[in-house]
């Protein structure tokens, strides 16, 4: 699964390897791995840019 941390999946019924694939899609790899389409940037990473972006934008529309 990710590089240098192997996590186990768990041996049990399918239900709870769903649950198990979910956590971790959730928890890793939408919020941690690098997307090339948001510049090698994960998900969190590029999302505080754009917020951080935005609210440059709105403060300099109120000063005008």
């Amino acid at each position: 699964m990710g590089r240098g941390k192997q996590q186990k999946v768990p041996e049990a019924p399918a239900d709870a390897r769903r649950q198990w694939t979910a956590t971790w899609i959730a928890d890793f790899y939408n919020t941690k791995r690098r997307h090339s389409a948001a510049g090698g940037k994960p998900p969190v990473e590029f999302e505080r840019i754009i917020q951080e972006a935005r609210a440059r934008t709105d403060q300099k529309g109120r000063a005008a």
